[in-house]
């Protein structure tokens, strides 16, 4: 199943509702070495994001530049029961001839509990290390300046994340999977699972900042009541300019209730179900 919008499916399971504590979710760092050079490579990121969950260039003061390919994003969901599983790989490609740095942000559920970060260039699968957003940032920071690869992953609200990849080689592409769990809601006799995949504006309410003149990241400015409005306020492309092979999205959705299902629908999408006993392919 491909998509561009958010996937809402509803479960009618014959088991009865449980109460889920849920981890919140945390920022992780992902650095590595996998290309140096004597050369300064200078990417150009940005906290530039696109309704739907796009992938930008900007230059070294953080301003937007341009749109990058998003190639693809692979949505594998396993259900147990009442917690959902998902890992989600998002392939990106750097088009130009430079050296490029670039921040894709896209939403997440709002329970989400991101657990893993791995990052794949070439032959390299390197697992991601969580720490204390500041210290990330300063590590992330650090490996851009000597010219190394890395990747970063921040939570900007309970439900909306940005990647930062630098230094991404000219014409390569890079794979980023993330793993999360979220719980599986029930309401009115039936349990639902949502995988939003679609960003929305944001009310941005204050006076702006004097020197909000500076962000060019995003289309809001800093105000007094929303300090980081730039970071969650993505510039929105026509659906026209984007290319037809670019930004699609697959889900696959394994469910293994525990006992009998009764019934899946999606209001969103068509779905089509496999069932292997109390299993059922989505």
């Amino acid at each position: 199943m491909q998509s561009r919008a958010a996937v809402s499916t509803s479960l009618q399971l014959l088991c009865p509702a449980r109460i889920i504590r849920f981890m919140e979710g945390v920022s992780l760092w992902l650095a590595f070495l996998l290309m140096l050079s004597t050369h300064s490579l200078m990417a150009d990121a940005s906290e530039a994001e696109v309704t739907g969950g796009q992938f930008h260039f900007v230059d070294q003061q953080g301003a937007w530049q341009e749109p990058a390919t998003l190639l693809n994003a692979d949505y594998q969901v396993t259900v147990s029961g009442l917690i959902a599983t998902t890992r989600l790989r998002q392939t990106f490609r750097n088009t130009s001839q430079q050296w490029r740095e670039g921040v894709f942000t896209f939403p997440l559920p709002e329970q989400a509990g991101v657990h893993a970060l791995t990052m794949e260039a070439g032959e390299r699968r390197i697992e991601g290390r969580i720490a204390e957003r500041q210290q990330a940032r300063q590590r992330y920071e650090k490996a851009k300046e000597e010219g190394r690869q890395a990747a970063r992953l921040d939570q900007q609200r309970p439900n909306l994340f940005s990647t930062h990849l630098a230094n991404t080689p000219p014409g390569e592409s890079i794979t980023v999977e993330l793993q999360y769990q979220q719980p599986v809601q029930y309401r009115y006799g039936e349990f639902e699972l949502r995988l939003p995949t679609t960003l929305t504006p944001r009310y941005m309410p204050g006076v702006p900042l004097p020197e909000s003149e500076e962000w060019l990241a995003g289309w809001a400015l800093p105000t007094s009541q929303v300090s980081d409005a730039q970071r969650i306020s993505p510039f929105t492309v026509a659906r026209g300019d984007v290319h037809p092979d670019s930004h699609r999205a697959s889900v696959n959705v394994d469910i293994d209730a525990g006992l009998p299902v009764a019934s899946v629908s999606s209001p969103s999408h068509r779905v089509s179900g496999i069932r292997d006993g109390d299993r059922v392919t989505v």
